[in-house]
């Protein structure tokens, strides 16, 4: 990964008038809620353009409806328009500052924008309002990566750390890790990492193995590199093939 388009301060309006407005009738606010279920379950089975007018609508019924803002927001956003996305996820979070899927979408815009520091800070207030052990340690890999592009290289192995403490069994942590020791040049280190993957994967058993077989390559054991070539079934995409390319230049 080169950039923001290979990888995933906000103007908050005002807390106050946001909350007044939601004061509104309790059946406005009911049939809003109707209109933000009928288009989660339009965007469930991909009617994506469908969906819109629903979640437009619940908006123009309540517009206290944090959830409303959140779902409009995150189509929006699917539609590549970006500016429109920011404004409903900020809406979202006046009024409910602990939403963490809003912090998260709006960390993935600014990434897309290749604005490094803004993302940070969006999946920082989403961390620290996760309490879920298994959203917190996506968001610690989420953040790993985003300081690995920022090149502060030490927070982001301190997040994979905390991710794999908080799920020691999850081959993608130890998948990261072992990413982040390749370009540390601890090879050893990423070795193991991606040999514990391979004890936890679900999946991507390929991916591993070439993973692996590039750091035995690094440490001169092309006989171990070679014996896990041969148990990929499929071409993998050599993921730090062209870094390292770049790196010898």
């Amino acid at each position: 990964m080169t950039g923001p388009q290979k990888i995933f301060p906000a103007l908050l309006l005002s807390l106050g008038l946001l909350l007044c407005d939601a004061t509104a009738a309790p059946a406005a606010n009911s049939q809003s809620s109707a209109m933000v279920n009928n288009g989660k379950r339009l965007i469930k089975i991909g009617k994506f353009h469908e969906a819109l007018p629903y979640l437009q609508k619940a908006v123009q019924l309540d517009p206290g409806n944090a959830e409303a803002y959140l779902n409009r927001g995150a189509l929006l956003y699917r539609f590549d328009r970006q500016e429109e996305a920011m404004q409903d996820l900020d809406k979202c979070i006046a009024l409910k500052g602990d939403f963490t899927h809003a912090y998260k979408l709006e960390c993935k815009i600014y990434f897309v924008r290749g604005q490094l520091d803004k993302a940070l800070e969006a999946i920082t207030l989403a961390l620290k309002h996760t309490n879920d052990a298994t959203e917190r340690a996506e968001g610690l890999r989420t953040r790993g990566k985003l300081y690995t592009e920022s090149h502060q290289l030490d927070k982001a192995l301190n997040d994979f750390n905390t991710a794999i403490a908080i799920e020691p069994k999850n081959s993608t942590n130890f998948k990261q890790r072992g990413n982040l020791y390749m370009r540390l040049n601890q090879y050893d280190k990423a070795i193991a990492d991606y040999t514990s993957g391979l004890e936890y994967r679900q999946s991507e058993s390929d991916l591993f193995y070439s993973l692996r077989a590039q750091a035995y390559d690094k440490i001169g054991r092309a006989d171990l590199a070679k014996a896990d070539r041969s148990k990929t079934n499929s071409a993998v995409m050599d993921e730090w093939g062209d870094f390292m390319k770049e790196k010898a230049k």
